[in-house]
């Protein structure tokens, strides 16, 4: 029995781990940002900034890799 799990729902392909490259260059990338990112209010306006923020990070993270795209 497959307890806790939709059975109708396909399982997803793990995707393949980060290269060191590709850890630095998120590092990076979120660096840039984390004054946005590490704001702790938690209001409509600073969680919809932290959400473009994260949709800025994953386009440039993925314009930059060469391995698979992440989100």
């Amino acid at each position: 029995m497959n307890e806790g799990k939709p059975a109708n729902k396909p399982q997803r392909k793990r995707a393949q781990n980060f290269f060191e490259a590709e850890k630095m260059m998120l590092i990076n990338l979120v660096q840039q940002y984390k004054d946005i990112l590490e704001n702790k209010r938690s209001d409509s306006v600073t969680s919809k900034d932290k959400e473009k923020c994260w949709k800025v990070i994953e386009h440039l993270f993925n314009s930059r890799s060469s391995g698979e795209c992440r989100n």
